[in-house]
């Protein structure tokens, strides 16, 4: 449902600036156009599926996960919103005074890398080895300035609008309303909701088009600079 809400607030915020489309969404995490199907000298052209998630091994379409614009169920608040709690929190108690403990929320079973997270329990005999506060502190420092710096809800936009457009323009047909199409809105989505999920989109709905443009992209990198990129990193 907020991913739905999520376009929608794209469409407020750049009014009249996204073209008509059709696309295929996939829910769930794991990707599953994989680059192998399609690589050989007689292959079709990959399926556009687009979804939340992505790595090196597949060609899905990677869009913004839902919880951007909150994720009601636990109580997570959208970006904008969380943003400044963490930093209000990285204010609040110096990185001497914090507990030696780490958070993570998630599904272990997307990923194979996300298993290994369940073996890093400390225990007596590791205690000493796993608490490597300078680097930890110096590897936290970096995640924390990312995400404030480059994770920013303009920058969400932007990513979705230029996504979005690029897109359209491979469309080898006129999208069409088909027959029993339902036509949302904000206002739709948001007057019969309640709870949680109505205070999430209220916050973090668009309230007027942006004053400026979005970003522009730069031209497209050569196959042999993208390579050399993409082995880099």
């Amino acid at each position: 449902m907020f991913t739905v809400w999520g376009i929608l607030q794209l469409l407020r915020r750049y009014p009249g600036r996204l073209p008509d489309m059709e696309l295929m969404f996939d829910c769930d995490d794991k990707p599953v156009v994989r680059s192998s199907d399609y690589s050989g000298p007689n292959s079709t052209g990959p399926p556009p599926l687009f979804r939340y998630c992505g790595d090196r091994w597949t060609m899905d379409v990677v869009f913004p996960d839902w919880s951007f614009w909150g994720w009601a169920e636990i109580n997570i608040k959208p970006w904008n919103d969380m943003l400044k709690d963490i930093k209000e929190g990285n204010n609040k108690t110096k990185w001497i005074d914090r507990e030696p403990y780490a958070y993570w929320k998630g599904n272990p079973f997307v990923a194979e890398t996300r298993r290994d997270l369940l073996t890093c329990n400390v225990s007596d005999e590791q205690d000493w080895n796993a608490r490597l506060f300078i680097q930890a502190q110096a590897i936290g420092k970096a995640a924390s300035d990312f995400i404030q710096e480059e994770l920013k809800m303009d920058y969400v936009y932007d990513y979705m609008f230029h996504l979005l457009n690029m897109y359209a323009k491979l469309l080898k047909f006129e999208p069409r309303v088909t027959q029993g199409a339902v036509e949302l809105c904000s206002e739709v989505m948001a007057c019969p909701a309640d709870g949680l999920e109505r205070k999430f989109m209220t916050e973090s709905l668009v309230k007027s088009p942006s004053v400026t443009g979005p970003c522009t992209m730069p031209p497209a990198y050569e196959p042999r600079v993208l390579g050399a990129f993409y082995r880099k990193n």
